[in-house]
């Protein structure tokens, strides 16, 4: 699903432009060479629908910001616009296992849209091919028989809700610096295992803005069982991890700075929660971090390996 303007605009606060030193790769089109864009796909593709054995696709228009420039309002400057094509139906209600193409018929498919998986409610796995960019809103919302989801390092983003109330996922792949918006696999009762994977990152793709958070918050809120996770992020919002009662140990990868942690970020996880970090520098921005923003951690120790460094951390 596309990014309009009005949805830019209301994310801004959490947007971070990029330093003048990046070079976009996107040249600028005219008012004219995107209104050409605009009306040929309205006027040729809009309304058509493609149809496959297991899936349904059509196109849409997809909207280029820059990472740098910024317009007369102080918002992300509209570069380009661009054809894509995107999923919007699943034929096959019966699956347990799907795996979602990145190509259909030779055509690069760029995201699935929310309903597609509405009427498939038996699906246990799935897995996004690599070359997909993003995870739609509430896309499997309430799916309660998913057990584990698998994202690519191509995903740049996951939508607000997209697995919410998915109770019986346990185990789920995500590639790093990827954004996961609110309460995106909030009341994932079952959820255990979280892995980031992945080298994708926001400064090598002219596409993306680099943003503040990757976290967003309530992401993973009332994730009850939820034990151990490792991340290499620049951020975790407020109430993120609130009332994960298992969390006892978060590995930050960073080997350059603390992630920036917001209120509450940390609260009802498990007393005594351990985080580990890869050096000296990191420990003590982290422990200023877990202190001063009120985390919610109590008696929570940093590490760096397995040697205690701070300890009895209260936020």
């Amino acid at each position: 699903m596309k990014k309009t303007i009005a949805i830019i605009i209301s994310l801004i606060t959490t947007i971070l432009i990029l330093s003048s030193s990046t070079v976009s790769a996107i040249e600028k089109m005219s008012y004219e060479q995107r209104d050409a864009i605009f009306d040929d796909w309205f006027n040729n593709y809009s309304l058509k629908t493609y149809t496959t054995d297991d899936w349904e696709y059509g196109t849409t228009i997809n909207e280029i910001y820059s990472a740098i420039e910024i317009d007369d309002e102080g918002d992300p400057e509209l570069l380009a616009y661009e054809m894509v094509y995107e999923i919007t139906g699943y034929r096959n209600k019966n699956a347990t296992n799907v795996v979602i193409p990145s190509s259909i018929d030779g055509k690069k498919i760029y995201s699935v849209i929310r309903p597609t998986f509405e009427t498939s409610k038996n699906i246990k796995k799935v897995t996004y091919s690599n070359g997909i960019k993003e995870v739609d809103v509430e896309t499997f919302e309430n799916h309660k028989k998913l057990q584990e989801v698998i994202l690519p390092t191509s995903i740049r983003y996951i939508g607000s809700e997209a697995f919410h109330n998915c109770k019986n996922l346990k185990k789920v792949t995500l590639p790093n610096n990827v954004f996961i918006y609110s309460g995106a696999f909030k009341n994932c009762v079952k959820l255990k295992n979280l892995n980031f994977k992945g080298t994708a990152k926001y400064d090598k793709d002219p596409e993306i803005l680099t943003v503040t958070s990757d976290i967003s918050k309530e992401a993973f809120a009332n994730c009850v069982k939820l034990e151990k996770i490792k991340l290499e992020i620049e951020g975790i919002e407020r109430k993120a991890f609130y009332n994960c009662k298992s969390l006892s140990k978060v590995t930050f990868k960073n080997a350059k700075k603390s992630p920036y942690i917001a209120k509450n970020a940390f609260k009802n996880t498990k007393k005594g929660i351990k985080f580990v970090v890869k050096n000296k520098k990191v420990a003590k921005q982290l422990k200023k971090q877990l202190k001063n923003k009120k985390s919610g951690v109590k008696n929570a120790k940093i590490l760096i390996g397995k040697k205690v460094v701070y300890q009895n951390i209260n936020g």
